[in-house]
């Protein structure tokens, strides 16, 4: 935990993290000298109350004069983060992006008889990159459709280069000119234990990118544009990565 807890605090402008546990209250934390045992344990019981009254994969951020305090409501754990004036957002976004999904993961196995929805129950066998790979290629179609093939190129290749520093093994994919998305495997070795958060990233800052140049397109659920395939990224744990990201 303490190194996740690290990659947050190595953004340039984070102060402190804390990581509530929300079944067994335990707390996970980087936090500045000044915060003593007694304090924490008094932010843990405020951040569960808080929790309590607060839908999941949400968040909302405070200003004060000396900096921010964000905080986080996801599926096991609640989040708070500190930061200085100084701090640039898009980066601690990209790295909560990959972060948060492992925390949770990590929690999650740290308490297994935690009630979940059925679609949360993973498949313990091999990640399926070819059904990943139909996944994009079916969101993918569906804007292609309203936008045409041209500007969803360009948004799919724009996505995967935006995190490619984070998942660079998506060398081993192909977008070709039709906006169609290809599996090259004579390349980099895949990181099965990753390679679903490397697509829900992908399909998110696509169909960011998508709704950035089409303000007038209704916005398109994640499980509507899958609906063939829903079953299966049900049982892999996708929706899971996908949603994860919203919260940042």
């Amino acid at each position: 935990m303490n190194e996740f807890l690290q990659q947050i605090k190595s953004v340039p402008g984070v102060s402190g993290i804390l990581v509530l546990d929300r079944v067994n209250s335990t707390t996970y934390q980087l936090l500045p000298a000044s915060f003593s045992v007694e304090v924490i344990k008094n932010l843990a019981v405020k951040l569960k109350e808080i929790a309590h009254n607060w839908p999941d994969l949400s968040q909302t951020e405070l200003k004060f004069e000396s900096g921010y305090a964000r905080l986080i409501n996801a599926r096991s754990t609640v989040v708070l983060i500190l930061a200085k004036v100084d701090i640039y957002f898009p980066d601690l976004n990209l790295i909560l992006k990959s972060v948060l999904p492992q925390i949770e993961k990590k929690i999650g196995k740290a308490n297994p008889f935690l009630e979940v929805e059925q679609d949360q129950i993973y498949a313990l066998n091999r990640v399926n990159v070819d059904l990943l790979v139909t996944t994009m290629n079916l969101v993918a179609a569906k804007y292609r459709d309203q936008m045409g093939a041209y500007q969803v190129t360009q948004n799919l290749r724009k996505a995967k280069d935006k995190i490619l520093n984070l998942f660079s093994y998506l060398t081993n994919f192909y977008v070709d000119n039709q906006a169609r998305v290809a599996f090259l495997k004579s390349k980099q070795e895949i990181d099965q234990t990753r390679i679903q958060e490397a697509f829900a990233n992908w399909i998110y800052y696509f169909k960011s990118y998508c709704q950035a140049n089409a303000p007038g397109l209704p916005e398109m659920d994640i499980k509507e544009l899958t609906s063939e395939l829903k079953g299966e990224l049900a049982k892999q744990g996708f929706y899971h990565w996908y949603e994860t990201l919203s919260v940042s």
